[in-house]
Formats: C-alpha cells, sequence, structure tokens
C-alpha cells in the first residue's frame, strides 16, 4: 500500500515538475447584433494555464471571465444582463472555459478545444485561437516569459438556456452572441 501511495506521488511529481504555469488577465468584447438593437460590451477576465517545455499544444487549464464585471455602455442594462431573468449572477458569477486539447492548425492558428460553461450549462467548444509566446526584458524583472492568447468564436443563448424576457431575444438581443477574447501575461 506506501510502495502504491510513492508510485502515485511520483508520477504526479514528475507531470507536473516541468510543467511551466502561466497567469493571465485580459478582456472579452461581446456583441448583440439584432434587428432592433446592437450592443457592444466587455468583460474582464483572468486564467491560470500550465504549459509543459513551452510547447502551445501542451496547454491546459482554465479561463475565466467575470458576470459582475460585465459592462455595455447602459447601467439598466448591465443590471438587465446580471438579473436572473438573463445570466443570474447570484446562482452563475462566472463564465468559464476550460482547455482539454490544443492542436496547431496553421502558422499562427490553434484549434483550441474544451469545455463551456455559461449559466449553469456546460458545452464542448472549439475556437480557433492565435497563441504567442516571447521572451521579453520587463523592468526590473529582467528576461521574463511572455504569452498573448487571442480567440473568437459565437454562442448561441439557447445552447445556454438563456431566455430573457419574453420577446426579447430575437429581436433586441441577437440569439448568437461574438465573442472576442485577449488574454496575456507571464510564464513562472
Amino acid at each position: 500500500m506506501r510502495i502504491t501511495i510513492l508510485m502515485l506521488c511520483s508520477i504526479f511529481l514528475t507531470s507536473t515538475a516541468f510543467a511551466d504555469i502561466a497567469s493571465l488577465k485580459g478582456q472579452a468584447r461581446f456583441v448583440s447584433d439584432a434587428p432592433a438593437e446592437k450592443i457592444n460590451g466587455t468583460a474582464s477576465g483572468s486564467a491560470q494555464l500550465t504549459m509543459k517545455e513551452g510547447k502551445a499544444e501542451t496547454i491546459r487549464g482554465e479561463i475565466l471571465f467575470d458576470v459582475a464585471s460585465m459592462k455595455t455602455g447602459n447601467k439598466m442594462r448591465d443590471e438587465h444582463l446580471r438579473s436572473s431573468m438573463w445570466l443570474d449572477l447570484a446562482h452563475f458569477p462566472a463564465i468559464s472555459f476550460k482547455i482539454e486539447a490544443v492542436t496547431k492548425s496553421d502558422d499562427k492558428m490553434y484549434k483550441v478545444t474544451g469545455d463551456f460553461t455559461l449559466h449553469g450549462v456546460t458545452k464542448p467548444l472549439t475556437a480557433r485561437a492565435k497563441i504567442k509566446q516571447v521572451t521579453a526584458k520587463t523592468p526590473g524583472k529582467g528576461l521574463q516569459k511572455l504569452i498573448k492568447v487571442e480567440t473568437e468564436f459565437n454562442i448561441a443563448l439557447a445552447d445556454y438556456k438563456i431566455e430573457g424576457k419574453k420577446g426579447v431575444i430575437g429581436n433586441k438581443v441577437g440569439k448568437e452572441i461574438k465573442i472576442k477574447a485577449e488574454l496575456r501575461g507571464m510564464v513562472k
């Protein structure tokens, strides 16, 4: 029994000992384009990612966007957005994307696959992303490995059981929301 526990600990330490950890911060921009109104908004985001040997294909982790930080330029609309009828901030304070796989699709782009959770509903999602890594000199810290992730994808509100006020989705709020996110940070 003791040998089994030691072997499991050894395997765990070996698999994580060579992983870099990246802490990222950034913003998502979202657009709802409906016949009666076009809504542009933002939300603050963060991510904790791991990556082995600097290879983008090994990135795993979770990206979170704070529902409370969402802004559309109209305070009343922002409150409606956070209400139980829409995103329900009280029960679902974050929108998340848990990265399960990253594959290179061409010279500058990757396909990132994982589980996207919104409004308590989790669905698989694949999005194209630009992942850029550089080593740069930073004031007071010397050379640092930096990473930047940019992605763009659409989601359908109905897929995440967001119904809103009757007659609003499809008229004032788009059935699909376009999301563009950019996060950047240091790799440790």
